[in-house]
């Protein structure tokens, strides 16, 4: 009976590594889709959507997956210094050169897609305003999100301007 007993513990033990391995693909799988979908998202909402095509909101409730549901309020330590740059010429808005010379000049390593992907999908969240193509403000919840702040400055004050040179992104504009 004991052999019995441990054949169906291992049996039910390999089952759930199983579905555990298709549970992980699937969401690897999921987290693909989702890229895709912000990107052609992002391409239809950069040269303007026809009044025809209606971009739903694909949210599906995965609640009932726990802990593998990833956190809405996670951010990278990279877009967090992103952020925080972006905070930093409030009121005036940062386009997507702008964050490109930042990545460049602190190291970060940025596709064009990564880069687009990521502002669609904090724009969504309420974290960014987008202002006109290609560029985008941080909102009050964003900067917050990012552990910055928001101070007013009049628009083209010193660091306000967003048509900024290469000489004024700095290794040390990097905020941890």
């Amino acid at each position: 009976m004991d052999d019995f007993v441990e054949r169906r513990v291992r049996e039910r033990e390999a089952r759930i590594a199983s579905i555990t391995r298709n549970i992980i693909d699937l969401q690897k799988n999921r987290r693909e889709a989702e890229a895709e979908l912000r990107a052609y998202k992002d391409v239809l909402n950069h040269f303007g959507a026809k009044d025809d095509v209606i971009i739903e909101n694909t949210n599906v409730d995965v609640s009932y997956l726990g802990s593998a549901t990833p956190r809405r309020t996670r951010m990278s330590d990279v877009w967090r210094n992103i952020l925080t740059y972006m905070s930093a010429n409030f009121p005036n808005s940062t386009d997507i050169d702008d964050v490109r010379k930042f990545c460049t000049v602190n190291g970060f390593d940025m596709s064009d897609d990564s880069l687009r992907s990521q502002l669609s999908v904090y724009t969504s969240r309420g974290w960014l305003e987008r202002v006109s193509t290609g560029s985008y403000r941080p909102t009050q919840s964003g900067a917050s999100a990012a552990g910055a702040t928001i101070e007013a400055k009049s628009p083209g004050s010193e660091t306000g301007n967003s048509d900024s040179d290469d000489s004024e992104l700095e290794s040390d504009d990097v905020l941890s």
